[in-house]
């Protein structure tokens, strides 16, 4: 009797690496890409915060600065400490072989699901950033987003959907990718 493998493994140097161990790869690089992110803005943004006499502008550090990138530390949590519950929330547990002729097209699945988590991460921050500056800039001085903060929201939003449709959409995805490759 042949011994079954979990689905999507790959053997690599006699271990055995599945789709959940790719994905919890991905998921904890993204993680660690938030919090640099995170990293490399706050200073330039406290230090913008401390150059301003401007009252209603130091008023608004937390709803600008700080909110937006405790939501990205908050994501970047959540990626790290729980992928599986993520994962398992996507991308359904199958029993099939390595051998099996749906192994690649579950491994494209499988990586385009981190993408799209990957995207939807990072455009969750700074959507939340885009509204709450919109909603300060209209309570405290009655006017609207910038063009280009306007324009970055627009971008953050369509990376939004476009990071969720590769997620739910993934299946059909990867059908194209397994179709261009014949």
């Amino acid at each position: 009797m042949r011994k079954r493998t979990p689905a999507l493994s790959v053997k690599r140097h006699g271990e055995v690496m599945s789709h959940r161990n790719i994905l919890i790869i991905i998921l904890k690089l993204a993680s660690i890409f938030l919090i640099i992110q995170v990293l490399e803005t706050l200073p330039v943004q406290y230090g913008s915060h401390l150059n301003t006499d401007d009252p209603y502008l130091r008023s608004a550090f937390f709803s600008t600065v700080l909110f937006p990138n405790l939501i990205k530390i908050a994501v970047a949590l959540v990626l790290w400490f729980f992928p599986n519950s993520l994962i398992k929330s996507v991308i359904p547990d199958t029993e099939l072989t390595s051998e099996h002729s749906d192994f690649y097209k579950n491994l494209d699945v499988a990586v385009l699901t981190g993408v799209g988590i990957y995207l939807m991460a990072f455009s969750i921050a700074d959507v939340a950033y885009y509204f709450v500056l919109k909603n300060e800039l209209s309570q405290q001085f009655g006017s609207s987003l910038e063009p280009q903060d306007h324009a970055a929201l627009v971008a953050s939003v369509i990376q939004l959907v476009i990071g969720a449709v590769i997620i739910f959409g993934n299946k059909g995805i990867a059908a194209l990718i397994v179709k261009a490759r014949q």
